[in-house]
C-alpha cells in the first residue's frame, strides 16, 4: 500500500526490518492522529490514494496532527493526574475516579482514561465539560465490567455505550457528583436494607467476570470486635444510629485501635443468624 509505505519511510523505519511494535508505536499513532485532533478522512486517503505527491501531502498533515496530539494529550494528562492525586488525598480509599475539565480535547480523553487506570489502578471516567454537559470514556481494571455499571447508572446518563473494558458516556454537568458516588458505590448504613440484597441477587452468579459488587462507607463507628476460630474477625458497626453486624474472612491486616473507619464490603444475607438479616463481608478497612 503506497499511503503505509510512505508513512513507513517518513517514520524512518527500515521497511525490510519492520515489526509489530515498530507498526504499533511509529505509524498507528500517526493514522490514528487524523480521527483524533484532525480530520479522520485524510487517513481514509492516506490508505486509498494512488497518486505520490497526494500521498505525501496527507503524511506531512497527518504527521503534524500528531505532534499536536502528542502536545495536547500530555497537557491534559498532569492536569488528570493532579485531579487524581487530589482525589486520593480527601479519601485515600477510594475505588474509582471521575476526573473532568472544561475544554479537555474529546480525541484524547480516552488515552488518559487508559493511562490513569494503569498509574493508580481503579476504574476510571475522564469527561470533558462543554456548555454544561459532559463527554467522556471510561476504562476499567481489575476485570470490573463498566457496561453493567453503566446500565445502574443510566438514570444519570443522557446516553452510554460501550462494552465491559471501555465505555463511553454523555452526562449533564449537574449530575456528574452523583455519578462519582454510583460508580464508587459509596453507600449509608441507613440504605442497606433486604431490598438492596435482593437487587444485587438479580446480578447473580458471581465469579470470575461478574465479581461481588464491592461498596464503602466512611465514617464507621466499631462498636464490638471479637476474633472468631483464630482467624476471623466479627464487628459491630454504626454509622448514624443504623448497626450491622460484618465478618472479615481470614484477616490478615493488624486490627485498627481506630474507634472509626472507612470501610469497604460486599452485601449478603446473613445465613448465621436468618430470615431477612444482612451481613457485611469486609473486603478492607482504613483509618480516615
Amino acid at each position: 500500500n503506497l499511503g503505509v509505505r510512505l508513512l513507513i519511510e517518513s517514520s524512518k523505519i527500515n521497511i525490510d526490518k519492520i515489526g509489530i511494535g515498530q507498526i504499533t508505536f511509529w505509524v498507528t499513532p500517526k493514522i490514528n492522529a487524523a480521527g483524533r485532533v484532525g480530520s479522520a478522512t485524510d487517513a481514509v486517503k492516506l490508505l486509498t490514494s494512488k497518486d505520490e505527491k497526494v500521498v505525501e501531502q496527507l503524511i506531512s498533515i497527518i504527521e503534524k496532527n500528531n505532534v499536536k496530539r502528542q502536545e495536547i494529550q500530555e497537557q491534559v494528562l498532569k492536569e488528570a493526574e493532579n485531579l487524581a492525586k487530589s482525589e486520593f488525598i480527601k479519601n485515600p480509599a477510594r475505588s474509582s475516579l471521575v476526573l473532568y475539565s472544561n475544554g479537555w480535547h474529546p480525541g484524547v480523553i480516552g488515552i488518559i482514561a487508559s493511562r490513569i487506570v494503569k498509574q493508580f489502578g481503579v476504574p476510571c471516567a475522564v469527561l470533558s465539560l462543554n456548555d454544561s454537559i459532559a463527554k467522556g470514556s471510561l476504562r476499567t481494571a481489575n476485570n470490573i465490567n463498566l457496561y453493567n455499571i453503566l446500565e445502574q447508572c443510566s438514570d444519570l446518563l443522557i446516553q452510554f455505550g460501550g462494552h465491559s473494558g471501555a465505555a463511553g458516556v454523555t452526562i449533564n454537568e449537574d449530575s456528574i457528583e452523583d455519578f462519582k458516588n454510583e460508580l464508587e458505590c459509596d453507600i449509608n448504613f441507613e440504605n442497606i436494607k433486604i431490598q438492596l440484597v435482593r437487587e444485587i441477587e438479580k446480578m447473580e452468579p458471581f465469579g470470575n467476570g461478574n465479581p461481588f459488587p464491592i461498596f464503602f462507607t466512611n465514617n464507621v463507628n466499631i462498636k464490638n470486635k471479637k476474633i472468631i476460630k483464630e482467624k476471623h474477625l466479627e464487628l459491630l458497626l454504626e454509622q448514624d444510629s443504623t448497626q450491622h453486624r460484618a465478618i472479615w474472612f481470614n484477616f490478615r491486616k493488624p486490627l485498627s485501635t481506630a474507634n472509626i473507619v472507612n470501610v469497604a464490603f460486599s452485601i449478603q444475607k446473613d445465613s448465621y443468624r436468618g430470615g431477612d438479616n444482612i451481613v457485611l463481608n469486609i473486603v478492607d478497612i482504613q483509618e480516615p
